[in-house]
């Protein structure tokens, strides 16, 4: 109970997320969130026994699909599932099982093609090879904001990365590294540790850029795999031992820092979401974080 009233007030308070809220083109992501994640526990639901929870799982992994492309890697998450808690079962059980959820992806695909027009993004930031360097910073730089909202804006630009010897980019793939060693290490000891940690990669991995998308990033893709962060935070604060109220002074900092963290969260996103309340005031606050942004000068002429 402790880890999921934590994960809970985490995610709802963190800043991050106000512009998934207040952004009304940001509404796919909650959406999507809530199918998603609708989706995972009605498997689970099935591989207690109960069959009928499949076809929910595939029905509203199909609602997804249609409030968020990005919803795709679910079969993935559920291989990665598979993988993870199915230990006593064969790989090609496991594989089967998440081949099942290509079946909405297939009709996905056939009314995207044949009902809508789909434009290909042209990106303007060099080659392949370029874009994937960039990227490497953006998810280091998803993470910290994850740990420390700040500076907070829709226009964010990532400097391009030339080279691999460029010092951000060193300093992002060291500090990536010592996360998936930590992750690694406590995914060894917790199968929990290990999914949450892979749900959020594969979750990310729609807005890495590894197909071209409208921006380098946005806060807003982090309304989903922001889940098993919080989550994950919280059971590793469990796992500290720093709930029952019977432990000791010591561990009983553990509540204490993220009541203080969700206090902060709080107030953070209460300043947040003033910025949203009109096409001027979000136009204003965009120009000081981001006078480079083009696309923010259309918002201020058109307010």
């Amino acid at each position: 109970m402790a880890t999921a009233f934590w994960s809970g007030m985490l995610f709802v308070t963190h800043p991050i997320h106000t512009e998934a809220i207040a952004y009304i083109s940001g509404r796919s992501d909650p959406l999507c969130f809530v199918f998603f994640l609708l989706s995972l526990i009605f498997y689970i639901k099935f591989l207690e026994g109960k069959k009928i929870f499949l076809g929910l799982a595939l029905f509203t992994f199909l609602g997804a699909l249609f409030s968020r492309e990005a919803a795709v890697i679910m079969p993935l998450v559920i291989f990665s599932y598979n993988a993870v808690f199915l230990k006593k079962d064969s790989l090609l059980k496991k594989i089967s099982l998440s081949l099942l959820f290509f079946l909405p992806i297939v009709f996905y695909g056939i009314v995207r093609h044949r009902f809508l027009v789909w434009t290909p993004y042209q990106w303007d930031g060099g080659s392949t090879l370029v874009r994937l360097l960039t990227q490497i910073k953006a998810l280091a730089l998803y993470v910290v904001l994850l740990l420390f909202p700040h500076n907070l804006h829709m226009e964010r630009f990532v400097p391009w990365s030339n080279s691999f010897f460029d010092p951000y980019l060193i300093l992002s793939v060291i500090f990536l590294l010592l996360l998936a060693r930590g992750a690694v290490r406590l995914g060894r000891k917790e199968s929990k540790t290990r999914f949450l940690f892979l749900f959020f990669i594969i979750t990310l991995l729609p807005f890495l850029n590894i197909l071209p998308l409208n921006a380098q990033m946005a806060e807003h893709w982090l309304y989903l795999p922001s889940a098993s962060f919080f989550i994950l935070v919280s059971f590793l604060g469990d796992k500290c031992g720093g709930y029952p109220l019977t432990q000791t002074r010591h561990t009983r900092l553990v509540p204490l820092c993220l009541t203080l963290l969700t206090t902060f969260y709080f107030f953070a996103a209460s300043q947040q979401i003033r910025v949203w309340r009109d096409g001027v005031a979000f136009g204003e606050y965009t120009a000081k974080k981001a006078p480079y942004s083009e696309r923010n000068k259309f918002v201020l002429v058109g307010a």
